[in-house]
């Protein structure tokens, strides 16, 4: 899309080659978030392949490399000279708040900075976890409210093909996310039936959930390996936790 806008060609031009390079890294920006959005979708078979703390850290690398590739997109396309020739404020309302698609992106990039900050180590440590989940939404909107990098003037076809290409990545995410994250969860435990038939306090830090369910066999799961769990009753229902398995999995019953 890059080179059907004539990036290449821009790179020749002292007066183009800085708004030709804040094309090229919000394109980079776009697809990372997209593909930080697809790691922690919990998709059965990329979790298999790679496991669910080596994505993890991926994410959080893809996160920082998608606000510094568009932070210089921001600093490569700057409006200022649009700004100074509408008179500052009035041309920042036309070009920020007037557009939807401008509207949408200033909301997501007012979302980006606030989840970067929450993300940053120092920012975690103050940050208890139940509160640093609570962000979780907002994480994830902010994918949803950023429009799509832009892709050159006119109607060609590169024009349609990069629409078809953008929201197609969207509507793929966004689909991955409500399947593997709400749809699948709900699925194996209404499938599963489980229940919680015990708690027992092991120690001063320690307790042990038993949970109760029919062909438990069939998650086919180690011990070792942990589940993360919403209990539906008492506080922090909406949060989910990670239990590691104590015990080998049988019919009806995991610890």
């Amino acid at each position: 899309m890059w080179l059907l806008n004539q990036g290449g060609a821009s790179l020749a031009s002292g007066e183009k080659i800085l708004g030709s390079l804040g094309l090229l890294t919000g394109l980079l920006a776009a697809d990372l978030m997209l593909l930080q959005v697809v790691l922690m979708a919990r998709i059965p078979w990329i979790e298999r392949a790679w496991g669910h703390d080596l994505l993890a850290r991926r994410h959080r690398l893809m996160g920082f490399a998608s606000f510094w590739s568009w932070s210089r997109t921001s600093r490569c396309s700057s409006p200022n000279g649009y700004l100074v020739r509408s008179h500052c404020c009035r041309g920042a309302v036309a070009l920020f708040v007037a557009d939807p698609w401008m509207l949408l992106a200033s909301a997501g990039t007012v979302l980006l900075i606030l989840v970067v900050a929450s993300s940053i180590r120092a920012a975690r440590r103050r940050l208890r976890y139940e509160s640093w989940h609570l962000l979780a939404p907002l994480r994830l909107s902010r994918h949803r409210v950023r429009a799509p990098a832009p892709t050159g003037h006119g109607r060609g076809l590169h024009t349609t093909v990069a629409q078809i290409y953008w929201w197609t990545l969207y509507l793929a995410a966004t689909a991955a996310v409500l399947a593997c994250r709400v749809g699948l969860p709900l699925w194996r435990s209404l499938y599963h039936g489980t229940r919680v038939a015990e708690v027992r306090t092991e120690s001063a830090c320690a307790v042990s959930v038993i949970v109760r369910g029919r062909r438990l066999e069939r998650l086919r799961t180690r011990s070792g390996q942990f589940f993360i769990w919403r209990f539906l009753d008492g506080p922090g229902w909406t949060r989910g936790n990670p239990y590691t398995l104590s015990a080998p999995l049988n019919p009806t019953r995991c610890v």
